[in-house]
């Protein structure tokens, strides 16, 4: 498992194998800044991680609109994507690798400034060929939603997040889910899952590929400085 940032521009690795060990990734090439509520996924046909967004320092302003790849095979490297058109600095959104289409999807996310804003688009970044961002279709203006693609049902899902604006439906945070499918015209779809879907939360999730499922673990719970464990 990979992770970078937090406040600082290293990088570190988990290992799986034998007793679970962390410890930093000797890299090369231009580091990304230090940041804090980037996005990164894991792209297998490049074998790479790739890193989205952030902010420099939270609630400054600083929010960042670079994309960065971490190659993972042989040498580990830091190279900065190509630019052209960008999607506005911003911090806490979801983005998901769409592996039938070799592109990134982000969603959502924050500007925080002498304002807020939150952004209700979605924009794709096509890995192939002319690599390039696209205003893909409209988006859910929240932050820190888990963001996953469902390969199964060819489409982006999102769960939670949070508002702070409209302090809806519990102090700003939500439960709900919502689905863009990506057959055809993207179009979003709001969901009630069926069974208990527990507090409203902004939170962090995967895709399990071997059941199906999304999993949900912790969050940010609606009282200040809350934590779900």
């Amino acid at each position: 498992m990979l992770v970078f940032g937090g406040g600082t521009n290293q990088t570190w690795q988990l290992s799986f194998s034998g007793t679970p060990t962390w410890s930093t990734v000797a890299v090369s090439g231009t580091l990304p800044p230090a940041s804090v509520q980037h996005t990164t996924v894991y792209d297998p046909i490049h074998d790479q991680m790739i890193l989205f967004g952030g902010s420099t320092a939270p609630f400054s302003g600083s929010a960042r609109r670079d994309a960065w790849t971490l190659s993972l095979s042989g040498a580990s490297t830091w190279s900065k994507l190509a630019l052209g058109t960008v999607p506005a600095g911003r911090s806490g959104m979801p983005m998901v690798y769409d592996s039938a289409r070799d592109r990134l999807l982000i969603s959502g996310g924050q500007y925080q400034g002498i304002v807020t804003y939150y952004f209700a688009e979605t924009w794709e970044y096509d890995l192939s060929g002319d690599a390039h961002w696209n205003l893909l279709a409209s988006g859910i203006d929240r932050e820190n939603m888990v963001g996953i693609y469902d390969p199964v049902r060819d489409q982006m899902v999102l769960f939670g997040g949070q508002h702070l604006i409209h302090q809806a439906p519990e102090e700003g945070h939500f439960n709900d889910v919502n689905i863009l499918s990506l057959s055809g015209t993207p179009t979003w779809t709001n969901l009630t899952p069926r069974g208990a879907s527990g507090r409203s939360r902004s939170s962090c999730g995967i895709y399990d590929p071997v059941r199906d499922r999304l999993l949900v673990f912790g969050a940010t719970t609606t009282t200040p400085c809350g934590r779900y464990r």
